[in-house]
């Protein structure tokens, strides 16, 4: 009898674990709309910074205030490292109002970066440093570890080279620009060496730049001369400026910035860097970087303007930092979200389903949606050459399951009937969840979705579950079969509906797709 009760407890044991794996660090997600400080991030709170309610908002992580003049705070994500060798790609929601200038222009602007994460977080400058160059007029190093800057440059002194006794940093010299808003990317710390480093890879003005009127709107570095190739152009895209506006007076509208990067020969040979600002709000964008070749080794200037070769590797694993400041020109600089992500990840599509229930609806084996997987795509290949098709076909069925919202396995079993494969997950008070497939899926890559209502008086409403799969193994050593590559937590909600009895429950369900956002 004590063994049967054994057996018993160990076989509930193996269900009870069997839903709780999570795979996958991607994608991440902070939130920073709390009153309270995050306990994903850790903080560095400089001179003049906001603290406590003044910057834990709704509205997000308020970094500077609009009227602090020389204000300065960081943060990065301190849960979570993120490996380098399939990139990465960064998305995050930023606010910039208000504030006063200073001849003519606010300031000084934000920036994203990425430093190595066997480093500890040590901010690099502030003002027109932004946390992440150096300033050895006042003897303050570069971002700890850095390799990669991206300045949303308000005020215009991040891109700069600055000679003068109480700042010194490399950058741009000589230049006469056409606006001040840029978007500039920095390379990293060179070698050991926080003093020295941190070039100025590229950088281009926001407001769109006609080739017709004096003034520079672009500039990259040459890598084999350490000088820069100019250009009185620069793309449109509907955007004035990297600023945001408040509604009703008082509350921020939002840019949203991705950038990408894809590792150059597994990234022996650097990274292909890809810079975008959306405008949440009126459609507006700015991509001055698609595909921006950043090797690990070239010539630059230092900021006495002496070539010499900067070399850096790419790191194993990435940490996500922002920082924020202020000079004699200010303005309010939030961020709202983090999200970080892969580069070729699963693209899934969220469903909906209105179910009509009746006194008499026979839910038994309810249809709810045909090839669940259609409209998704999975990646098959390598970093370098992949290929891309719809789900049902590049998808891996024997990988399917249940999870919740944070990417937990939920699946309760798993059972062969013939030639099907069905997926159950039975929640208490709500239903039966299942997903059907073939088990000889090449004949027949489809799934079907089912959802079985616990009685026909469920209480009307939404109800959700989520599920992802992973890609199919193709031989060619890339990684889109890797656990890390598994799909985001993909939600099938069933909105339940009372009807009329007359109202034949054969009727077809309603199936609504999310609908991807345009550019």
């Amino acid at each position: 009898m004590r063994n049967k009760i054994l057996l018993l407890f160990i076989g509930l044991c193996a269900n009870l674990l069997w839903g709780q794996t999570k795979d996958r660090p991607f994608p991440y997600r902070v939130v920073l709309t709390e009153t309270y400080a995050p306990d994903e991030i850790e903080e560095h709170i400089g001179e003049n910074a906001p603290t406590g309610s003044s910057r834990y908002t709704e509205y997000g992580l308020v970094l500077t205030e609009d009227q602090d003049e020389f204000a300065f705070s960081g943060f990065y994500l301190k849960d979570i490292e993120f490996p380098s060798n399939h990139g990465i790609i960064v998305e995050f929601k930023y606010a910039m109002y208000d504030g006063k200038k200073y001849f003519g222009t606010y300031g000084d602007g934000m920036s994203m970066f990425l430093f190595d994460g066997d480093k500890d977080f040590e901010i690099g400058a502030a003002g027109a440093g932004l946390g992440y160059a150096y300033n050895n007029g006042d003897d303050t190093a570069g971002l700890n570890g850095a390799y990669l800057g991206i300045g949303l440059d308000v005020f215009g002194g991040f891109r700069e080279r600055a000679v003068s006794s109480g700042e010194k940093r490399e950058g741009i010299d000589g230049l006469t620009y056409k606006y001040d808003d840029h978007i500039t990317l920095r390379g990293g710390q060179f070698k050991n060496d926080r003093y020295k480093g941190y070039p100025v890879l590229g950088t281009e003005q926001v407001a769109y730049g006609n080739e017709g009127y004096p003034g520079v709107a672009r500039a990259i570095l040459d890598y084999d001369t350490g000088d820069y190739e100019t250009s009185t152009y620069s793309n449109p895209g509907g955007m004035s400026d990297l600023r945001t506006l408040k509604y009703d007076g008082w509350a921020p509208y939002y840019n949203t910035v991705t950038a990408t990067l894809i590792p150059v020969n597994n990234g022996e040979d650097g990274m292909l860097v890809s810079v975008k600002v959306k405008q949440d709000k009126f459609y507006g964008y700015k991509n001055p970087f698609t595909d921006f070749y950043y090797p690990n080794s070239f010539k630059t200037r230092d900021q006495n303007g002496n070539v010499y070769t900067f070399q850096t590797k790419v790191p194993d694993v990435f940490k996500v930092g922002f920082a924020a400041s202020t000079g004699g020109a200010t303005q309010t600089q939030m961020i709202k979200e983090v999200i970080v992500d892969l580069p070729y990840a699963p693209i899934t599509v969220d469903r909906e389903v209105v179910v009509c229930s009746t006194p008499a609806t026979d839910f038994e084996n309810y249809v709810v949606i045909e090839k669940l997987l259609s409209n998704s795509t999975f990646y098959q290949g390598t970093i370098d050459d992949p290929d891309s098709r719809e789900g049902q076909y590049n998808a891996d069925l024997s990988t399917l399951r249940f999870e919740d919202e944070d990417g937990f396995d939920i699946t309760t079993s798993k059972r062969q009937d013939g030639l099907l494969m069905i997926l159950e997950y039975e929640e208490p008070g709500v239903g039966l969840w299942e997903m059907y497939y073939r088990h000889d899926s090449t004949f027949r890559p489809d799934v079907t979705f089912y959802f079985t209502p616990e009685r026909n008086d469920l209480e009307d409403g939404e109800y959700s579950v989520y599920y992802s799969v992973k890609a199919k193994e193709d031989g060619s050593g890339g990684p889109f079969a890797e656990d890390i590559y598994r799909s985001r937590p993909t939600k099938v909600t069933a909105i339940m509906k009372s009807c009329s009895t007359t109202v034949n429950p054969n009727l077809p369900i309603k199936v609504k797709m999310e609908e991807e956002e345009e550019d």
